[in-house]
């Protein structure tokens, strides 16, 4: 999944009009990518609704430890848009149970990152009605944000971004 095909020639040696992509394709060098490996459903519940996020890939959603995810959810109904609660997806590393920077940790101390293969489900308590539209957007920080202060990094704004994944929208009907 990490060598698309391009267009133009990998080498002079031989030409071709495609080539396999030798580099590394993630979070920081085509990202779009992974997006084709993640679907996004809704299922209306009697009080609520479940999305229901799938990781078609064969690792990890993210695998790097510093990275986070989110799941950012809101009903737009009429003119009024309610936002939803964040819900986060991250692996944290540390020392002795506490979170620490890579270089010293020991241990995985929290991991709830979305898993090979996974099909997660999230449920909401909020009831939608007929007409209501409801808006998922599913990305990530290349560094969580908690880390970049302590790195010496929080000047670096494309650190600060938060990347969009995956978009959805689902119409109540």
């Amino acid at each position: 999944c990490h060598m698309p095909k391009v267009l133009g020639s990998a080498t002079t040696v031989r030409i071709s009009k495609t080539h396999r992509f030798h580099g590394f394709a993630g979070a920081r060098v085509k990202p779009k990518m992974l997006s084709k490996y993640v679907t996004l459903n809704l299922d209306k519940q009697n009080k609520g609704f479940n999305l229901t996020i799938q990781n078609n890939a064969p690792h990890n959603l993210l695998t790097h430890p510093l990275r986070k995810v989110q799941l950012r959810v809101a009903i737009v109904r009429g003119s009024l848009k309610l936002n939803l609660k964040t819900h986060t997806f991250e692996k944290i590393i540390g020392h002795e149970g506490k979170p620490s920077m890579p270089w010293l940790a020991t241990e995985v101390v929290k991991d709830t990152m979305i898993k090979a293969n996974e099909k997660r489900v999230i449920e909401f308590n909020e009831m939608l009605e007929l007409g209501d539209r409801v808006e998922v957007i599913l990305g990530y920080y290349l560094v969580n944000p908690k880390a970049l202060k302590k790195l010496n990094l929080d000047t670096h704004e494309e650190l600060k971004k938060f990347t969009i994944l995956k978009t959805k929208g689902f119409t109540i009907n």
